[in-house]
């Protein structure tokens, strides 16, 4: 299929040559992007707020609505500090750069994200064990190397218990994590992967992510301990990136409630989907997580002769083939989920 040309943006439905179509796909977890009550919290704060904001947030007019947000953002999540951005990526790559430039050699799963990348990472491992030498003769030259990971793999390889993971020596390393895909989907309340992480023991603990995904928020944030919250703070590339707008925040603050109860509503959807199907025999997934991965070529084209249409796309990095999933969300009725469900199970197909 080609790519589709939208004018709207796309939540339970699309509309391909004049036919509509059952959308799965996407990031919009919690269904907020169209959500109407969301949108009516969002265009208060614009009005309050205004649209953007482009002035360093170290200059000498400041709204305290940034430290608010990062205050109970980091209560949230449960964290001890949080520092927000304009965007993941660049949350992701502030963190990265800054690590690099103290010292830290920098080693990242391969299949991690991009964004989590320098010029200097290192991804060429043959295996967990590869992995584990390489990261141990780091320590024996007496350096604390970073350990770059995504939480959600979309394979069922990390989350949510991260046993690939046990074998490291997570005692003397920093662990970093892009909880871009766990944040408002995994955890109590869809308050990310934090709860899930905390039997690896890492030194130290530092998760980015974009909010721009389960919480619908155009902003990044980098969530650990005050100190190194602190010391991104004062890098001149914090202070020379405009940052998110105000009114992003503003509504973060008002929309706390609405996130919990659309994490409880995408849980529903889940659990009622895995009641209906086989996730095994179609998909790789990460249990308690929204998207799942096709297994099989041709259930993509079950699924489209059903008018249900799933995401495919190809990142020029990645050495894995299958990049086709469905994305289940709070927007979803039973009805589609049903449909969904029946499409791969129909006996006809």
């Amino acid at each position: 299929m080609h790519p589709i040309q939208l004018n709207a943006f796309p939540s339970r439905t699309v509309e391909i040559d004049g036919d509509p179509w059952l959308y799965f796909g996407g990031t919009a977890y919690l269904g907020l992007q169209a959500n109407a009550n969301y949108q009516e919290i969002l265009i208060r704060n614009i009005r309050r707020f205004g649209a953007s904001y482009g002035a360093s947030r170290l200059s000498n007019v400041r709204f305290p609505l940034f430290d608010e947000a990062e205050s109970v953002l980091s209560q949230w999540t449960g964290y001890e500090s949080a520092l927000t951005l304009s965007s993941g990526y660049l949350a992701c790559q502030l963190l990265c750069q800054t690590l690099e430039g103290s010292g830290h050699p920098l080693f990242a799963l391969p299949n991690s994200h991009v964004a989590l990348r320098t010029l200097n990472t290192r991804s060429d491992f043959n295996g967990i064990h590869h992995l584990a030498t390489t990261l141990e003769s780091s320590i024996r030259s007496g350096s604390t190397p970073v350990l770059l990971v995504d939480s959600i793999d979309f394979h069922g390889e990390l989350y949510p218990d991260f046993k690939m993971l046990d074998e490291l020596p997570m005692e003397d390393l920093i662990l970093v994590v892009d909880d871009s895909h766990g944040l408002g989907v995994v955890g109590p309340g869809g308050r990310g992967s934090l709860q899930a992480l905390k039997h690896l023991h890492p030194r130290e603990l530092i998760a980015c992510a974009s909010l721009n995904k389960g919480l619908a928020l155009q902003a990044g944030v980098i969530l650990g301990q005050e100190h190194r919250t602190s010391q991104l703070r004062q890098t001149p590339f914090f202070a020379g990136a405009s940052p998110c707008s105000p009114a992003t925040l503003g509504t973060f603050l008002e929309a706390l409630d609405l996130y919990e109860t659309q994490a409880a509503v995408l849980q529903q959807r889940l659990a009622s989907f895995s009641a209906k199907v086989d996730l095994n025999r179609y998909f790789e997934y990460n249990p308690g997580h929204a998207a799942f991965s096709i297994r099989h070529a041709r259930d993509i084209e079950t699924l489209s002769r059903h008018r249900i249409l799933a995401t495919q796309f190809d990142y020029p990095a990645q050495k894995r083939a299958n990049l086709s999933r469905i994305v289940i969300s709070a927007a979803h009725g039973e009805e589609d989920i049903e449909a969904l469900a029946h499409s791969l199970e129909d006996p006809s197909d």
